[in-house]
């Protein structure tokens, strides 16, 4: 009798976990980057597993158990400049400017389109007492779970409670250490007499900052919009600039460092403090800040640059598709940022998912069940991923390279067998 031994064939697939940070690197002259396509930002490639590429393993068969984004938390803090100014003024000052708008009214003006280098030389030419500059410091904490939304809410927040007049001014004064107590009571009795409304006038002035709870009333908001070519923007404005009969126009700035506003713009003007009730404390005189740009600006360097995470919330960085320094460190009226990750979903588009529409592999956050298999049509030994907005699923998004993100995959293979 002979003894007949029985073998199982089983295939035996290799599951592996991808992380954006075991993408293929190239090295610099800094060490080693994440490879990225140079025409496409938002891909990254990765190399598959060599075990499964230099096996005899028949059909390429390639499955995916997962896709998922693990934010990280962030905390970065930074200055929101605020140029506020009226309407009117500018007009007047636009139609002295240049002959081509000296005729022309208030609507017209209203609806021209001017650079934001131009609208800066007619500011250049208003009186100080039209316009008003002023540095709202933000510090931020992101957590895991938190969207840009969530990053606009808590700024929105801040500004809130910094820009209501009477509130600032207490503040201000009970945490200087110039003024004797005495002092500062003087000063706080003589603000608890007026509201923040009535405490402007009693500046004998008719400019200042103010976010309300009324969308068309704040000084600064945000919005999400995509634009040509398939650009997804975070965009900072002021409701003001939308409405001619608006009073006022706003302009907005970013700065990480103070110091970086004066390579830019003139040092502080010299508004005379001249309030109508005498015990008041003086109205910040020596804290407004010029409206008027340098005749010299002097070239940004290291010092002027954000933290990591804020160039990772916002895209801020030298690249072509990035938010550059010295776009954010200038007043626009429309402060956008290009190519921001908001946090939220992503779509996933993959090489290997060739069978499917545009290689669309599936939305983040999914556990798929049954696995996604797709057979491989090439012989290569990396294959791309690349990222969408999960709002917008034309939409490139550049996902930081410290994000947490996850793709499980698996790798099937034909010729191995397992003895049982």
């Amino acid at each position: 009798m002979t003894r007949t031994e029985t073998f199982q064939v089983t295939p035996i697939p290799i599951e592996t976990a991808y992380f954006l940070n075991d993408a293929a690197k190239f090295k610099t002259e800094k060490g080693y980057q994440l490879m990225r396509d140079s025409n496409k930002f938002n891909r990254y490639y990765f190399n598959y597993p060599p075990e499964w590429k230099t096996s005899n393993m028949g059909e390429g068969i390639v499955g995916v158990r997962s896709l998922w984004t693990m934010n990280r938390p962030r905390e970065f803090s930074f200055i929101i400049y605020i140029r506020k100014y009226k309407k009117v003024k500018f007009f007047d000052a636009l139609r002295n400017y240049s002959d081509k708008y000296k005729d022309k009214s208030n609507r017209e003006l209203f609806l021209t389109s001017l650079s934001d280098n131009e609208i800066q030389k007619v500011i250049n030419t208003m009186d100080a007492k039209d316009v008003i500059v002023f540095p709202f410091n933000v510090n931020i904490k992101m957590q895991t779970q938190d969207s840009f939304m969530d990053l606009w809410n808590i700024i929105n927040e801040i500004l809130t409670t910094k820009t209501d007049l009477k509130t600032f001014q207490k503040s201000y004064y009970m945490n200087s250490n110039n003024y004797t107590i005495e002092q500062k009571l003087k000063f706080i009795q003589a603000l608890n007499k007026y509201d923040s409304d009535e405490l402007l006038f009693q500046y004998n002035r008719d400019l200042w900052f103010k976010q309300s709870l009324d969308q068309s009333n704040k000084d600064i908001s945000m919005f999400e919009t995509i634009t040509q070519p398939n650009e997804l923007k975070e965009i900072f404005y002021s409701p003001h600039n939308l409405v001619l009969q608006d009073p006022y126009y706003v302009d907005i700035l970013f700065l990480h460092n103070p110091n970086t506003y004066y390579k830019k713009y003139q040092n502080n003007a010299n508004l005379i403090d001249d309030k109508l009730d005498s015990n008041l404390p003086p109205f910040f005189a020596q804290n407004v800040y010029s409206p008027y740009s340098r005749s010299d600006p002097q070239p940004l360097t290291s010092d002027d640059e954000f933290n990591k995470d804020f160039n990772a919330i916002f895209n801020a960085g030298k690249e072509n598709w990035q938010n550059h320094l010295d776009y954010i460190t200038s007043f626009h009226r429309l402060l956008s940022f290009k190519n921001v990750y908001n946090r939220g979903t992503l779509k996933i588009h993959a090489s290997f998912g060739n069978p499917s529409n545009d290689y669309y592999v599936g939305n983040s956050h999914v556990y798929f069940t049954p696995i996604k298999y797709y057979k491989l049509n090439s012989k290569d030994d990396k294959f791309w991923i690349e990222f969408y907005s999960s709002h917008y699923h034309d939409c490139p998004v550049n996902i930081p390279e410290d994000e947490g993100f996850v793709l499980e995959m698996l790798f099937m293979q034909n010729q191995k067998l397992l003895y049982i």
